[in-house]
């Protein structure tokens, strides 16, 4: 399917409108996927007419349909997130700082405060929209005072 909700975003149509169709070519994905035309606009096959192959009523016989049905609804539903982009929400943004603080699985965090620490960097970090990475710059201070030429000798 080359058409998807960034350029349904920029139709010139009101917003439930948008929302609406979106929904529709969400919905009509499955269909289209297994050769079954009839529903699709012109922009996503222009012999709409026209059925490829009867795949989709022998799989529409099986659980297979119900349960794949099950999650484009799923997806169908949240046709108003896709139009504003709503999936990059400020909470995947503090998991991303978070993560980035944690260092992932490669910290022992049974060490005394050590996750509580780097937990309140991160939000320090997100809600000032400043780097704030206090180990970093530790490390940084005692770098600069190594003198490095007597470690090469």
């Amino acid at each position: 399917m080359g058409y998807n909700g960034s350029n349904r975003k920029r139709e010139e149509r009101t917003l439930s409108e948008k929302v609406a169709l979106l929904k529709a070519d969400i919905l009509n994905g499955p269909s289209h996927i297994f050769g079954e035309h009839k529903n699709c606009s012109s922009y996503f096959y222009k012999d709409v007419n026209t059925t490829t192959s009867s795949t989709l009523s022998d799989i529409k016989l099986t659980s297979l349909y119900d349960k794949l049905m099950s999650y484009v609804r799923l997806i169908a539903h949240h046709a108003n997130s896709l139009i504003f982009d709503v999936e990059n929400n400020c909470v995947e943004q503090f998991n991303s700082i978070l993560a980035k603080h944690t260092g992932g699985k490669r910290i022992n965090y049974c060490m005394r405060r050590s996750f509580v620490g780097r937990s309140f960097a991160s939000v320090i970090s997100y809600n000032t929209k400043i780097h704030f990475m206090p180990y970093e710059t530790k490390l940084e201070a005692r770098m600069t005072k190594t003198n490095w030429g007597t470690l090469h000798k």
